[in-house]
């Protein structure tokens, strides 16, 4: 008697149970980005906030339920932001990842030195970019200059086949707000301009409003002593010795530091008067530092 394997070419049966053993869930990710789990909708920053609502309105709610999940588990392989583009591969049923891309326009330099020019009008700003907080008026006033921080509608589009917004760009989304409320300047960077960038061109701005009162607190060089200090790898014998000059130490007057430190991070004041504060408020620590060093060497 003949037997027909059920592996043979043209049996319908085999490759029915074929079709119906293709996965049904996504391939696992080992080391995948997950949500961190810290935040709460109500504690998000604005970025992450403007992105939410970004989201709400472009995927319909089964597939943002999905790519929640698919955020929840770490089915993300990798996220970058730059200038412009948002790039995360997302891993779902098929072999390889598909590619996600969330693309805005950068914001062109004539608007950047106009935000940059307002925000140097205020200290506030300076302050909380330098200790890395977001502003909470901040996408106002980009508004103020015609500049939307979120754009109405950025592009988005997935390698998968799906006709509408699918749920791997709802789960690259998820992750986005969830590091947006870690690191909101990630959005700044996506629209043309790193935090680092921002600060750097924000005490220029602030400084060049001084008119004059910079040029008394202009930046300084590095000690030559410092300059001239030998590698670490060539003190190692004599590391961990204290040597003749902790006994000096106390002989020794004030180490010279960088004058008005706090003044030149901050730049100039918003406050109009007759005499610039800057100014006013250094002269008071010159005082202030010239009275305590009297008091310490009139000591017995």
């Amino acid at each position: 008697m003949n037997r027909t394997s059920s592996n043979a070419p043209g049996n319908f049966n085999a490759a029915s149970d074929q079709s119906n053993r293709r996965p049904t869930a996504p391939r696992r990710v080992r080391h995948g980005l997950k949500l961190s789990g810290r935040q709460h909708a109500t504690s998000l920053l604005w970025p992450a906030r403007a992105f939410g609502r970004w989201l709400a309105e472009l995927v319909d709610a089964d597939e943002r339920e999905a790519g929640f999940e698919y955020a929840r588990l770490g089915q993300i392989k990798t996220l970058d932001v730059e200038a412009g583009t948002i790039r995360a591969r997302v891993q779902g049923r098929a072999a390889k990842p598909y590619e996600v891309t969330i693309t805005a326009p950068v914001i062109d330099e004539v608007q950047w030195q106009s935000v940059i020019g307002d925000m140097a009008g205020e200290a506030l700003y300076s302050v909380k970019l330098h200790h890395g907080e977001w502003p909470d008026d901040l996408a106002d006033l980009f508004e103020r200059h015609g500049v939307s921080l979120m754009p109405a509608e950025p592009g988005a589009a997935c390698t998968c086949p799906a006709d509408e917004p699918c749920k791997h760009i709802a789960a690259a989304a998820f992750l986005l707000i969830d590091r947006f409320s870690e690191r909101p300047f990630l959005m700044l960077e996506w629209r043309g301009q790193t935090v680092e960038q921002l600060r750097e061109r924000l005490d220029h701005a602030r400084t060049m409003q001084t008119h004059g009162v910079a040029a008394a607190h202009a930046s300084v060089a590095l000690d030559d002593e410092v300059l001239a200090a030998r590698p670490l790898e060539l003190c190692v014998d004599e590391y961990w010795r204290s040597g003749p000059e902790l006994v000096q130490l106390e002989h020794a007057p004030p180490p010279q530091h960088v004058s008005h430190a706090l003044l030149r991070r901050l730049g100039p004041s918003p406050l109009k008067g007759r005499f610039p504060i800057t100014g006013l408020l250094a002269s008071v620590y010159d005082t202030v530092t010239e009275e305590a060093d009297r008091l310490r060497d009139a000591q017995p």
